[in-house]
């Protein structure tokens, strides 16, 4: 790799500097380190910037960060948004092991928890920012961009749904700073998911002498999960998958109580909640027959996160899409030689919970690079200078062309 320009220079030390901060979701004191100085970065470029606890406490995960630039001549009235959509937190605890910054320049990339998911992200957000913000300042023009900074989008955002809903609902165009798939592609869709919590009650009793008297909840869960097991059907982008379980704590004692986390993905609201129904159904019925006592074990369920999905674009948002994607990929032929498509991602983020009828989402606009969530995780360099440049000639299409788009 021949040395960087200044500007890719700019940016790699910055992505060293974040990636250095260790923040993995729980590491409240780390996220709030990046957060703080993606503040500070964005403050400097003249955007105004709101810091939020999460609304179901300040314990429970770092700050959230809104930074709003609004030109002079915004009008007064109710604004709609561009909103660049990011990430502080990333999957790698302190106990992973997996820290520090490792550039290589011979081979063009660099290592680091984070580097690519999303750190790399908010980097080229940052970049573009600053080669866009200071020529509309001086021009006085420009169009309201918000750049949104999440803490916990590692584990659902848990706490900041309904932030991010009402952020949507004051969007036009969510512009998502997730990983560019491994080719280089956006991604146009994402599946939605839920998470349930399945909790079963049966009834202890001795296993040697009284084993007759109990109710084995452990046995009620895993005829349960075999049924929801049967739920999967890839064909129609549906995944049911149970995560972890868990239930009584002796040899010697029949199970009393036993809890799983299922995972469900769906491509839209329809799949959604047919498969929401079987659960209920599966649930609700018991499997065991009744114990001496009569008794049968119950069982309930509680959704830890309730993800929309963003479905496939289609009348006026795929034709807003389309040309986003066109002015995108005109400014990436020139800068890396690829012409990138919009594909489908089986995983969540953020702009999920933003999702709502007529707001255009993009998403992948982020590094190249590969090895998300794996202590191998590296990003393209180059790809810093390239998406960020794209992405600011992409804004700067939206605000002079803002009717086609807005």
């Amino acid at each position: 790799m021949t040395t960087p320009a200044p500007q890719l220079d700019s940016a790699i030390q910055l992505l060293k500097e974040l990636v250095e901060m260790d923040s993995g979701t729980s590491n409240i004191t780390g996220v709030n380190q990046v957060i703080e100085r993606v503040a500070r970065e964005l403050s400097f470029l003249g955007m105004s910037c709101q810091l939020l606890d999460n609304p179901k406490g300040a314990h429970l995960s770092g700050q959230l960060l809104i930074a709003t630039y609004e030109p002079a001549t915004a009008p007064t009235k109710k604004k709609t948004f561009v909103d660049l959509v990011t990430h502080a937190d990333t999957v790698f605890e302190t106990a992973s092991g997996f820290t520090g910054f490792v550039l290589d320049q011979a081979q063009g990339i660099a290592k680091g928890p984070g580097v690519i998911d999303d750190k790399g992200g908010i980097v080229v957000a940052i970049a573009a920012l600053r080669e866009i913000l200071p020529k509309w300042h001086a021009a006085k023009t420009g169009i309201p961009v918000r750049l949104i900074c999440t803490p916990s989008e590692e584990t659902g955002s848990p706490g900041f749904h309904e932030v991010l809903k009402k952020l949507g609902e004051s969007s036009r165009l969510a512009l998502g700073l997730e990983p560019a798939m491994d080719d280089g592609s956006l991604i146009g869709s994402r599946r939605g998911n839920r998470w349930y919590c399945v909790h079963v009650q049966g009834e202890e009793a001795h296993v040697g002498r009284n084993a007759h008297q109990g109710i084995n909840a452990a046995h009620e869960l895993a005829h349960k999960i075999t049924e929801f097991a049967r739920l999967d059907d890839r064909t129609r982008g549906i995944t049911v998958s149970t995560g972890a379980i868990s239930g009584g704590d002796k040899f010697n004692i029949v199970c009393g109580k036993a809890e799983a986390k299922v995972d469900v993905r769906f491509e839209d609201f329809k799949s959604r909640d047919a498969t929401h129904a079987a659960i209920e159904k599966i649930i609700a019925q018991p499997h065991l027959t009744a114990n001496d006592s009569g008794k049968l074990p119950s069982a309930r369920f509680e959704i830890a996160d309730d993800c929309p999905p963003v479905p496939p674009a289609d009348g006026e948002v795929l034709k807003i899409q389309t040309l986003l994607l066109k002015h995108y990929g005109e400014s990436l032929k020139l800068l890396e030689g690829t012409a990138p498509r919009t594909e489908h991602s089986g995983g969540a983020a953020d702009v999920n919970y933003m999702s709502r009828p007529g707001l255009v989402i993009l998403d992948g606009l982020g590094p190249v690079g590969g090895g998300m969530h794996r202590t191998d995780e590296w990003i393209r360099l180059e790809s810093l200078k390239t998406r960020s440049l794209a992405l600011a000639a992409l804004l700067d299409e939206v605000a002079s062309s803002g009717h086609a788009y807005l």
